[in-house]
Protein backbone atom coordinates (compact mmCIF):
# COMPACT_ATOMS: atom_id res chain seq x y z
CA UNK A 1 0.00 0.00 0.00
CA UNK A 2 1.46 3.37 -1.06
CA UNK A 3 -0.07 5.11 1.96
CA UNK A 4 1.85 2.85 4.33
CA UNK A 5 5.16 4.08 2.89
CA UNK A 6 3.99 7.70 2.90
CA UNK A 7 2.77 7.42 6.47
CA UNK A 8 6.08 5.89 7.55
CA UNK A 9 7.96 8.83 6.03
CA UNK A 10 5.64 11.35 7.72
CA UNK A 11 6.05 9.57 11.06
CA UNK A 12 9.83 9.49 10.67
CA UNK A 13 10.05 13.19 9.77
CA UNK A 14 7.91 14.14 12.76
CA UNK A 15 9.47 11.69 15.20
CA UNK A 16 6.19 9.89 15.78
CA UNK A 17 5.88 6.30 16.90
CA UNK A 18 5.13 3.45 14.53
CA UNK A 19 1.54 3.12 15.79
CA UNK A 20 0.73 6.85 15.75
CA UNK A 21 -2.25 8.04 13.73
CA UNK A 22 -1.41 10.55 11.01
CA UNK A 23 -3.54 13.67 10.48
CA UNK A 24 -3.67 16.22 7.67
CA UNK A 25 -1.83 18.60 10.02
CA UNK A 26 0.95 16.00 10.39
CA UNK A 27 1.24 15.77 6.62
CA UNK A 28 1.41 19.56 6.35
CA UNK A 29 4.15 19.68 8.99
CA UNK A 30 6.13 16.94 7.22
CA UNK A 31 5.91 18.81 3.91
CA UNK A 32 7.03 22.02 5.65
CA UNK A 33 9.96 20.14 7.20
CA UNK A 34 11.10 18.90 3.80
CA UNK A 35 10.69 22.35 2.28
CA UNK A 36 12.69 24.19 4.95
CA UNK A 37 15.19 21.58 6.17
CA UNK A 38 16.39 19.65 3.12
CA UNK A 39 18.84 20.71 0.45
CA UNK A 40 19.39 18.56 -2.59
CA UNK A 41 22.75 18.38 -4.34
CA UNK A 42 23.99 16.54 -7.39
CA UNK A 43 27.34 14.80 -7.51
CA UNK A 44 27.60 15.69 -11.21
CA UNK A 45 27.32 19.35 -10.21
CA UNK A 46 29.27 19.24 -6.95
CA UNK A 47 30.53 22.83 -7.02
CA UNK A 48 26.99 24.17 -7.56
CA UNK A 49 25.70 21.78 -4.89
CA UNK A 50 28.23 23.06 -2.35
CA UNK A 51 27.30 26.64 -3.26
CA UNK A 52 23.64 25.81 -2.56
CA UNK A 53 24.55 24.18 0.76
CA UNK A 54 26.50 27.31 1.70
CA UNK A 55 23.54 29.56 0.86
CA UNK A 56 21.22 27.33 2.89
CA UNK A 57 23.62 27.27 5.86
CA UNK A 58 24.40 31.00 5.65
CA UNK A 59 28.09 30.54 4.83
CA UNK A 60 29.59 33.62 3.21
CA UNK A 61 31.57 32.53 0.14
CA UNK A 62 32.98 35.98 -0.56
CA UNK A 63 35.29 36.05 2.46
CA UNK A 64 38.82 34.69 2.21
CA UNK A 65 38.71 31.82 4.64
CA UNK A 66 39.21 28.11 5.11
CA UNK A 67 36.05 27.35 3.14
CA UNK A 68 37.41 29.15 0.09
CA UNK A 69 40.68 27.26 0.31
CA UNK A 70 38.76 24.00 0.60
CA UNK A 71 36.64 24.83 -2.46
CA UNK A 72 39.79 25.60 -4.48
CA UNK A 73 41.47 22.39 -3.35
CA UNK A 74 38.53 20.20 -4.33
CA UNK A 75 37.13 22.09 -7.31
CA UNK A 76 40.09 24.09 -8.64
CA UNK A 77 39.66 27.50 -10.20
CA UNK A 78 36.56 26.88 -12.27
CA UNK A 79 37.84 23.52 -13.49
CA UNK A 80 35.62 20.50 -12.98
CA UNK A 81 37.46 17.64 -11.35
Amino acid sequence: NANEHSNKLVKTLLGLGRNAEITEEDLTMAIRTIHYRFVIGLTDEMEESVRRFNVFLGINETEENIMGQCMNEYFGHGIKK
